[in-house]
């Protein structure tokens, strides 16, 4: 029986680690739980001889390079053909992965992490800790103007380093990241910030490797030229229309993967990706058009996941200065009826930016009268009533 997958929203720590677990024998509900779609057999849930799985990407990714990914999809592949130095378990906790083990300072201002003495580019060199204090200063660099570059800004340097307009090598120097020896990286950090070991599984943090960088530049993630440390490798990438994956066996925990290939397409439009899933084309897909869900939802091959993120209305608050104002304006959006009648994928209410089920929502969430989950027009109506000059187009919405 070939297990395929609907799915809706996929969280990044499901996402690094979906196409590790899967292909494994069992119950279907425990494959599909994990975000994919192995072959199996029908008869016991035996594994199928061909351990092989087609997933839709959905667009053509970016970047596959570290420093300049900025997406999910690019993040999604990158987690699989990577090994990071940490990855995130259910509970968001840090687990091992490339780091062996990690020590923070009485202070809670250096980090120093250990890294696994197995760990390999696919090209037969060590992963060393040098990688690591060269990649990130990569990133962190002026010339790269990484969108990313800000996740570093909690290491000595890096900000002033990223932002340097002169004497650029010479500030990278002082950038607190060190190579002590080939396995023993620290980090000195400009507070003492708890969550930074959780923040490594952040896809940025990943190494590349330097002479592929040095020599291809651009082009050095290309499928001919790239280099990789991780479960899968980039056996090819065809611009805008698919990427295909393929185990890499001398991986350090490669006994642990049973995929042995993962074809990868790019279908961009929603409903054309449902009509390739239940055409049997493609196991799994995501992204499914508004529409389509409806339907999807009574067929059993239709799982949803948690995601942790926030979608919200920006409004210059510049131009909205009066409190009413802004008050009235969070009170007019009916966060359920978006829910119910445009999303339709059962998501929460927003209280705040801070989404449910990351760690300190109840402490980080407002317990505020201004983000109700459905409208109060009448008390908007009211608040707009006391607003000096009030911005017209923001009056036409009650």
């Amino acid at each position: 029986m070939r297990i395929k997958t609907l799915w809706l929203l996929l969280a990044m720590l499901v996402a690094s680690l979906a196409l590790v677990a899967a292909g494994c024998g069992g119950d279907d509900d425990e494959d599909d739980a994990a975000g994919t779609g192995a072959t199996q057999e029908e008869e016991g849930g035996a594994e199928a001889a061909e351990q092989v799985i087609t997933v839709n990407w959905g667009t053509e990714p970016p970047s596959l390079d570290p420093g300049l990914a900025s997406d999910t999809t690019s993040s999604n592949i990158l987690q699989n053909i990577m090994d990071p130095l940490v990855k995130l378990d259910d509970d968001l906790n840090p687990v091992a992965t490339l780091a062996e083990s990690w020590e923070v300072s009485e202070d809670g201002k250096t980090v120093t992490i250990t890294l696994r003495e197995d760990g390999q580019w696919t090209n037969g060199d060590p992963v060393t800790a040098e990688d690591y204090e060269w990649s990130w200063k990569r990133t962190i660099s002026p010339e790269l103007a990484a969108d990313y570059a800000y996740q570093f800004y909690g290491i000595e340097g890096a900000q002033e380093y990223n932002g340097c307009e002169s004497n650029c090598a010479a500030m990278a120097d002082e950038v607190g990241v060190n190579a002590v020896d080939d396995r023993t990286l620290e980090i000195t950090l400009t507070t003492p910030q708890p969550w930074f070991i959780q923040q490594l599984a952040h896809h940025s943090f990943l190494a590349v490797h330097r002479p592929t960088v040095e020599q291809f530049k651009d082009k050095w993630t290309e499928a001919a030229n790239i280099v990789t440390n991780g479960p899968f490798q980039l056996e090819s990438w065809q611009h805008n229309s698919r990427i295909d994956l393929v185990k890499w066996d001398e991986w350090r925990d490669a006994d642990s993967v049973k995929l042995t290939r993962v074809n990868g397409r790019m279908i961009t439009d929603g409903t054309t990706a449902v009509q390739a899933f239940e055409a049997g084309e493609i196991d799994v897909t995501g992204g499914l058009p508004v529409e389509e869900i409806p339907r999807l939802k009574e067929t059993e091959d239709y799982e949803q996941y948690p995601g942790l993120g926030t979608y919200y209305y920006g409004f210059n608050v510049d131009n909205v200065t009066d409190v009413n104002q802004r008050r009235a304006m969070s009170l007019a959006i009916d966060r359920q009826s978006i829910i119910d009648n445009v999303a339709q994928a059962d998501q929460l209410p927003a209280t705040g930016f801070t989404p449910q089920g990351m760690p300190g929502f109840e402490e980080l969430t407002p317990d505020s009268p201004w983000l109700p989950e459905t409208a109060d027009m009448a008390q908007a109506k009211e608040l707009m009533g006391q607003v000096q000059n009030p911005k017209r187009n923001i009056n036409l919405l009650l």
